[in-house]
């Protein structure tokens, strides 16, 4: 349990990029079968809700990215100590890289070459490194000793 807690913040970045996954299904739902969703009212606009979805899933994607940065510098403070120093520095760097890749993001226009960008990078590598971490985390674990009679 000692070790489990450091990887408490890219738990909460996985919940973040599980709405995002959410909003995503949501957004290609309201694309490729507008009728499904419909609920009657005059003014439903499918093209509207997609968009609101996409940005959606941008904004709680790159939010996910605060708490996958406190996993980077607790990663970056392992590597430093020498626990798995290769994995670590590959792993801050990546989410070093991804935080760059989400400001720059947010304070422009968005377009969509930008978001193909965003999604491959942060959906490809920065969740498949971060749940790989958290395996590793929870597989390097100390096995309890059970307690023996005497």
């Amino acid at each position: 349990m000692k070790k489990l807690w450091t990887k408490g913040p890219a738990m909460i970045g996985m919940v973040f990029t599980l709405l995002a996954i959410v909003s995503l299904v949501e957004m290609f739902i309201y694309l490729m079968f507008p009728a499904l969703l419909d609920d009657g009212t005059s003014f439903y606009e499918p093209e509207v809700d997609a968009w609101l979805c996409s940005l959606s899933v941008i904004m709680v994607s790159v939010s996910s990215m605060v708490f996958y940065a406190a996993d980077a510098f607790l990663s970056a403070i392992k590597a430093i100590m020498k626990i798995d120093k290769i994995f670590n520095i590959v792993l801050t760097s990546i989410i070093i890289v991804g935080v760059l890749i989400g400001i720059w993001i947010i304070t422009s226009y968005v377009r969509t070459y930008k978001t193909i960008i965003w999604f491959s990078y942060y959906f490809l590598l920065v969740c498949v490194f971060e749940i790989i971490s958290i395996i590793r985390c929870v597989r390097q674990r100390p096995k309890e000793q059970p307690c023996s009679k005497v």
